[in-house]
């Protein structure tokens, strides 16, 4: 995507990050009982110093936002939302594809990990990601459960 460019978030853009999130979650259609529980999962306030955070901006606007934390072997993809208007124009594909890039510089992770929203398995799927079959649950809704997601890490290959 042209014109758009990844930076680290300002720690006075933070609280602005929930609110992405949220709009980016309520696309889908769920109900405000359901978008008020996802409040304290989709805040920024307490994000640990050694994760990966970045935003996709275009002329000073954020566009979206990833979340990328390790434990290796595994990189966890935390989050990654964009604002409903740039949906579908390659700010997602931007983010995930910067993510993948940096657990692949971090060298000690075979895959990353994708806990999902059942609507956008199909994104990951493209990206790449296979479904594992696993379900996790939901931090929102007690008895909901989540699709797991896994994409492969293949290092670089060195040019000969």
């Amino acid at each position: 995507m042209t014109g758009v460019h990844l930076r680290a978030p300002a720690p006075q853009e933070l609280s602005d990050l929930t609110g992405l999130c949220l709009r980016a979650k309520a696309v889908s259609g769920y109900d405000k009982a359901f978008m008020d529980a996802c409040v304290p999962a989709f805040s920024f306030t307490d994000v640990p110093s050694k994760d990966w955070l970045r935003v996709a901006v275009s002329e000073n606007r954020i566009l979206g936002v990833a979340q990328l934390s390790t434990a290796p072997p595994l990189a966890h993809l935390e989050k990654l939302f964009i604002e409903p208007d740039a949906m579908g124009q390659g700010v997602g594909r931007l983010l995930f594809q910067a993510a993948v890039n940096e657990a692949l510089n971090r060298g000690d992770c075979t895959a990353i990990r994708i806990v999902s929203d059942p609507g956008a398995v199909p994104f990951y799927q493209r990206m790449g990601a296979d479904l594992t079959g696993e379900r996790e649950p939901s931090e929102v809704i007690e008895g909901r459960s989540l699709p797991v997601l896994s994409l492969r890490l293949d290092p670089p290959h060195p040019q000969r």
